[in-house]
């Protein structure tokens, strides 16, 4: 899959290994920013759009025949999910408006 903001999020939460293919047509390359820190912590591996032609659907079949390597990958991705992050973002946000209004 791609590697934006809500799709890494979503990965996150339902725990699922996934392949991520940074899309080059996007702003200052922050989807390869977005997918490393995943593969950085084993939660996630990556491949080149350039390379995805050739390597995606070798590394998809090796990843789903390594279960050990898949549940590694899920268990280090669901442990990176923030359930809280809706509530989280809003208390940030009414501190930042009562120091702005006091």
């Amino acid at each position: 899959c791609r590697a934006g903001a809500l799709t890494i999020s979503e990965l996150m939460t339902v725990g699922k290994a996934a392949i991520l293919v940074p899309s080059p047509n996007v702003a200052e390359d922050h989807q390869t920013h977005n997918a490393m820190v995943l593969v950085r912590k084993d939660a996630a591996m990556m491949i080149k759009d350039d390379e995805a032609a050739n390597k995606l659907a070798p590394e998809m079949y090796r990843l789903m025949d390594d279960d050990e390597k898949r549940k590694e990958i899920e268990k280090n991705v669901g442990a990176m999910a923030k359930y809280d992050a809706a509530s989280t973002v809003a208390k940030h946000l009414i501190e930042f408006y009562r120091q702005r209004n006091n």
